[in-house]
């Protein structure tokens, strides 16, 4: 599909939305001391890492329906 339509995603978000199936998301944040940074073997301020949830668990903060 991709090959020939390179909008398909956003194409197929209006149309979804036209429909009246809008979209939504939810927020999770992850918290860390900046006390508990030496803990880690890598920079939690690195972008490129992922900070598993295992580590730092997810907080719920809210989804565009509340």
């Amino acid at each position: 599909m991709q090959d020939k339509d390179f909008q398909h995603d956003t194409v197929d978000l209006y149309d979804n939305i036209r429909k009246g199936n809008n979209p939504s998301w939810d927020l999770y944040i992850q918290l860390l001391k900046s006390t508990d940074f030496y803990k880690l073997d890598f920079s939690p301020v690195d972008t490129n890492k992922v900070c598993l949830e295992g580590i730092v668990p997810l907080q719920f903060l809210g989804n565009d329906l509340e």
